[in-house]
C-alpha cells in the first residue's frame, strides 16, 4: 500500500458446500483484507499465476500469491481473491480444519528417520528485510543478490 493503509487478518470456522471452489466440508476462513489501491480488474483473474505483479518492474517478483495458491491447494484447499480498484482486496484462504489432534506418526523418510534434518531456507527479494537481524534457527536467510546462488548450493548438495 504505497499511500498507507490498514490489513486486517481473520479466521473463522465454516461448513462449506461450495461447486465453484471445490470444497464441502469442514474448513478454517482465514482472511487477509487490505484498504489499498486495489487490483485492476483486467488483472484480477491471473493473480495467482507466477510472476504476475501489480507493483512497478522491480518492486516485487509476483510470486506471492502463486505460492499461496500452491501451499492452500497442497494442503487440501482453496484460495480466493475479491478486489475493487480504489478499496482494497481481500484474499481467503480455506483449509481444511483438524478434527482431532493429529497422532505422532513414525516417519516414513529415512533422513528423519536418522535424524537428519535440513533447514529451512528464507528468501527474501527486499534487502532491508534480509539483512533486518538474525533468523532464528532453524531457518537460514539468503537475500535476493544471493539467494539464487545459495539455493543452487543447497539443492545441489540435498539432491546429490
Amino acid at each position: 500500500m504505497p499511500s498507507g493503509g490498514s490489513i486486517r487478518i481473520s479466521a473463522k470456522n465454516q461448513t462449506l458446500q461450495d461447486d465453484r471452489l471445490g470444497l464441502a466440508g469442514s474448513y478454517v476462513a482465514i482472511d487477509i483484507a487490505d484498504h489499498g489501491p486495489g487490483i485492476p480488474p483486467e488483472v484480477l483473474p491471473r493473480v495467482f499465476e507466477p510472476f504476475i505483479t501489480t507493483k512497478a518492474v522491480g518492486a516485487a517478483s509476483g510470486l506471492g500469491l502463486s505460492q499461496v495458491h500452491g501451499f492452500v491447494h497442497q494442503s487440501g484447499g482453496a484460495v480466493d481473491i475479491a478486489s475493487e480498484p480504489g478499496r482494497g482486496t481481500v484474499v481467503r484462504m480455506y483449509l481444511p480444519a483438524a478434527t482431532a489432534p493429529a497422532p505422532a506418526e513414525a516417519s516414513s523418510s529415512p533422513e528423519v528417520a536418522a535424524g537428519v534434518m535440513y533447514p529451512e531456507r528464507i528468501v527474501e527479494n527486499e534487502l532491508a528485510f534480509a539483512e533486518a537481524g538474525p533468523v532464528a534457527e532453524p531457518y537460514q536467510m539468503a537475500s535476493k543478490p544471493h539467494a539464487i546462488k545459495k539455493l543452487e548450493t543447497w539443492l545441489r548438495r540435498l539432491f546429490a
